[in-house]
């Protein structure tokens, strides 16, 4: 463990010193504070202004109806910026030949792959603090369900977590940023894509309900990101991601492991 801790330390330092990871915060926190207002000024303005909810009745649910959609607008950002953040874990290594180092050094793959993970994933939860004054103004303005709010957040990790996964094995495969970055980004829309489509298929459209429907709406991210959001605890939700987020853990390690070999 204390190898893991030590290259995630490592990777986490060379990211704050780096100008395009200030660049990438910059831009999240920018783009998360121009949705936040989108989502929650209408709402403020008429649950200040008039008695009724905006969305038709009764106080409105903040957690269902404001803080979930507006991080499934924020992941499509993390759709462009997780593949720039990831690109150069494993890629700048093996083209700077400082993965023989790696390799050949009393550390194992699974070692390396989750250093690196780490690393990323401090990143990520910096990107995240960024953004810490929105549930604040949320209780100081509102009265959100606190369970479901707690439960939102770690399905924001728990999709960054695998965002990041898919990042990293993308960069093991290649010595090139740009299409490790590219390989990252094209993984990612295609679950995105195969994701969308089954939702749309359960609904009516593309073909009905069928199984194909079914395996492609479980693939989708924001199915399973959806129940949390709404405060349920599902044990598939929580194993989608983690089985996600392990196999492609696996994909990176079998590739640094090759390298350790070749």
């Amino acid at each position: 463990m204390r190898n893991v801790l030590t290259i995630a330390g490592r990777e986490l330092r060379t990211y704050l010193t780096s100008p395009i990871s200030y660049v990438m915060m910059g831009a999240y926190a920018f783009l998360g504070g121009w949705f936040f207002a989108i989502f929650f000024l209408p709402w403020y303005v008429e649950a200040s202004t008039g008695p009724s909810s905006p969305y038709g009745g009764g106080e409105v649910n903040l957690t269902e109806h404001l803080v979930g959609p507006y991080h499934q607008t924020m992941f499509v950002v993390l759709l462009l910026i997780t593949p720039i953040l990831t690109m150069r874990l494993l890629a700048e290594e093996r083209k700077q030949r400082s993965i023989e180092l790696l390799v050949t050094s009393p550390v194992s793959s699974w070692e390396i792959v989750l250093g690196k993970f780490l690393g990323a994933v401090g990143l990520f939860a910096a990107m995240q603090l960024t953004l810490l004054y929105q549930p604040v103004l949320l209780y100081a303005y509102g009265t959100p369900d606190t369970g479901p709010m707690l439960l939102t957040y770690l399905g924001v990790f728990l999709l960054g977590g695998a965002f990041l996964a898919v990042g990293l094995a993308a960069s093991a495969m290649t010595e090139n940023q740009i299409i490790a970055a590219a390989l990252s980004f094209a993984l990612l829309l295609v679950f995105w894509v195969i994701g969308e489509a089954g939702s749309a298929s359960s609904a009516g459209g593309f073909g009905g309900s069928g199984w194909a429907a079914q395996v492609s709406e479980y693939l989708s991210f924001f199915k399973h990101f959806e129940g949390l959001s709404k405060g349920v605890i599902d044990s598939r939700d929580v194993l989608y991601f983690g089985t996600f987020i392990g196999f492609f853990l696996f994909l990176a390690e079998q590739r640094v492991e090759a390298l350790r070999w070749r």
